[in-house]
């Protein structure tokens, strides 16, 4: 599956407020002021790594520096809870660093 440049450029522009995607934006990009939905988080294309990745999109700026992360499925799986306590840990290790507010 190819993401077409043009729609997501127009994203990029905040000229529509919502992209949906695919596992396919779970890295490299980086977007101001977004929150981030995990659709169906109990599949297992899902895996921690993944997750936490995804997750990684939001508060990415100094401008922004929150993001709401939010997973949404059918019951929670060791993926997700090994994410949440992984994306925990992390931002506690940046604090103590002074990355973080």
């Amino acid at each position: 599956m190819k993401i077409e440049p043009k729609k997501f450029s127009v994203f990029e522009k905040k000229e529509i407020p919502i992209l949906l995607s695919s596992t396919i934006l779970e890295r490299g990009i980086t977007i101001e002021n977004i929150s981030v939905a995990v659709l169906g988080a109990e599949d297992e294309v899902f895996t921690e790594s993944a997750l936490v990745q995804i997750a990684g999109r939001a508060g990415r700026s100094k401008r922004f520096p929150d993001g709401d992360v939010r997973f949404f499925h059918y019951g929670k799986t060791n993926a997700m809870l090994e994410a949440i306590k992984q994306i925990k840990k992390m931002n506690v290790e940046a604090r103590e660093k002074g990355w973080l507010n």
